[in-house]
């Protein structure tokens, strides 16, 4: 426990220490915090047992230093037109005026009465002629207790004051804003406009509005000289000195100073874990907007496969024309042979079946596999252009991860990282090697092409060896066996018995046969129409299931940089929100502590 912080402050000062420090752990396991961020916390730390810091910014020429000296009631610090403070210059309460260097801090001790329990900081100004003064100040700002901000009244928000501003609102420091060298402004009236002005511009800024006091450094000091004690009490009056010391006296009272004390570093930890919390925050959306992404493309690929049989549809309608074409063709082939003047060629069963083959079949299995080359083609042309949609997805998280959150959280993810980008590389290896030719060629030697063949098989084999039968016409058939037993039985009998015997055999059958033709040929015709359909519907499923195959085949490549890459993901999205859910846990802590601050006072 410190000695600077006399009970119930104690006990939240040792709190806040071990806050602090837990900060510091969290901030130092995440890549993306900076030295100068860890450094910040070490030096909030240190803060703690220092005294409390008034840090006076403001550009040069604004009359900081000389607003000090007129804080201190002597011309102490140097000042001029041109930038004067080259480091920064703390003062603190001692009996006798000395200075020292610390590196790039000056610590000066002066006895004035306003330095009693506080160091009055002196910084460089901005916007100096040297950017390395600017830099001092600016770097300076996060240990402030409280900032005095020095703003010229001929020149009030320039762009460095805008800048600043910025800073002190992102670390939450409380702020009065002095206005200086109201002394070369003409009059209570524009004083007032200028007051005005401020006023408006600085609480567009901090979202709050700070103390305004309009000052003249110069008259202040002036009426810390010469005879004239009502001149002297005038410019006293008019110069404002008076009111920054009031507001100082009412404001920074001791146990105020203790609050603020243990307030500053509370809001610049939690201003660093805000910045790395959204930093986080940010990462992972992009870690799941890539989940969903995955998820889609999941989603795509199983209606896509699920959509196979009406893609296949939509590409198959030419090769079913050539079944319907040959359908017709069979059908009038049926009607032009299937005659009873034909009978003696239906008989001579190869050279019918020769004729089927030449009319009907013709070059319908060199037109189904041309047919099938373009089918396969275009199927695989469709699934290439999405995979290269896909990968080029995969390569676009690839290259974000590499620049946004590789190495953001520790682990193993190294290793799947690594897993991603080669199975990418493979599965982009895979497309660029990938032809339309090779592809179908694959299909072709497949059943496909043995399948072509079974339309000639099929459909020779319906008039071939008992094709009759097969068409469905076993009465006709019957009739034509009835033909050639008349024939056989005549032979046997003799010249009589040939002439009764093939007489009543021959016309008996002659008459069935003529009397069932036209029934038998449209029976043909279904028959024949239900085999090709039968045909055709086995050929689209057995298309369906080899291109369904290669395509499948296909994919994996592509498909296998889902897997590392969905592990990857998953590994650092639970990373990050374990980051999360530590830097949100620290926040809630301080913000409770900063409540317990505020409670001791009453």
């Amino acid at each position: 426990m410190s000695e600077r912080f006399p009970a119930p402050y104690g006990r939240l000062y040792d709190a806040e220490i071990g806050l602090l420090a837990q900060a510091r752990e969290a901030l130092a396991r995440l890549e993306g915090t900076t030295p100068e961020d860890l450094a910040k916390i070490e030096d909030m730390i240190a803060h703690l047992d220092q005294l409390f810091m008034l840090v006076v910014v403001g550009e040069f020429n604004s009359g900081k230093s000389s607003l000090i000296n007129a804080l201190l009631g002597d011309d102490y610090l140097e000042t001029g037109i041109l930038p004067t403070t080259a480091r920064i210059n703390i003062l603190q309460q001692g009996s006798m005026k000395t200075k020292r260097f610390e590196g790039e801090l000056a610590v000066l001790t002066h006895p004035a009465p306003i330095l009693e329990n506080l160091s009055l900081v002196d910084t460089p100004g901005t916007n100096a002629v040297f950017r390395e003064h600017e830099r001092l100040a600016r770097e300076f700002v996060h240990r402030s207790d409280f900032v005095l901000f020095v703003m010229s009244a001929t020149h009030a928000f320039a762009e460095t004051d805008r800048l600043y501003l910025e800073l002190i609102r992102e670390y939450g420091t409380k702020v009065v804003i002095l206005l200086n060298q109201i002394d070369l402004l003409n009059g209570d009236a524009e004083i007032k406009q200028v007051t005005d002005f401020v006023a408006a511009q600085s609480q567009q800024m901090l979202r709050f509005q700070p103390v305004i006091i309009p000052v003249s450094a110069r008259w202040a000091l002036e009426s810390q000289r010469g005879a004239n004690l009502v001149r002297r009490r005038k410019l006293h009056e008019e110069s404002g000195i008076g009111k920054v010391t009031a507001f100082l006296r009412d404001t920074l009272y001791a146990e105020a100073r203790l609050r603020e004390k243990l307030h500053t570093p509370l809001r610049v930890a939690q201003s660093l874990l805000q910045q790395r919390g959204g930093a986080v925050a940010r990462q992972l959306a992009v870690v799941e907007s890539d989940l969903s992404s995955l998820g889609q493309i999941d989603s795509s690929d199983q209606l896509h496969r699920a959509a196979m049989g009406a893609r296949l549809d939509a590409h198959f309608e030419p090769i079913a024309r050539l079944f319907a074409s040959m359908n017709e063709r069979g059908a009038r082939f049926i009607d032009e042979n299937l005659q009873i003047r034909n009978l003696g060629q239906i008989v001579n069963w190869s050279a019918f079946q020769a004729r089927f083959e030449q009319a009907v079949v013709a070059d319908a299995p060199q037109q189904i596999g041309q047919r099938v080359d373009r089918l396969i083609g275009e199927l695989l042309a469709e699934d290439r252009q999405r995979w290269q949609q896909t990968l080029g997805a995969l390569r676009g998280m690839l290259e974000r991860h590499q620049d946004e959150t590789l190495g953001t959280v520790t682990g193993d993810l190294t290793g799947s990282m690594e897993a991603f980008e080669e199975n990418v590389r493979q599965a982009e290896q895979a497309l660029n090697r990938y032809s339309k030719r090779e592809a179908t060629d694959s299909l072709r030697n497949t059943q496909l092409s043995a399948l072509a063949d079974t339309a000639v098989i099929g459909l020779s084999g319906l008039v071939g060896g008992g094709g009759l039968v097969i068409f469905g016409l076993s009465e006709l058939a019957e009739a034509l066996v009835g033909m050639k037993a008349g024939a056989a039985a005549s032979a046997l009998l003799g010249p009589v018995g040939w002439a009764i015997g093939g007489a009543v055999a021959l016309g008996g059958a002659w008459v069935m046969v003529n009397r069932r033709l036209p029934r038998a040929r449209e029976k043909a015709k279904e028959n024949l129409r239900q085999q090709v359909a039968a045909l055709q519907g086995t050929f689209r499923e057995a298309l369906l299931d080899a291109t369904s195959r290669e395509l499948t085949a296909y994919r994996a490549h592509a498909a296998e940089a889902l897997l590392p890459l969905r592990r990857y993901l998953d590994q650092l999205g639970g990373g990050l929100r374990r980051q999360q859910g530590e830097l949100a846990a620290l926040q809630g802590e301080m913000e409770r502590l900063s409540a317990e601050i505020e409670q001791a006072a009453s």
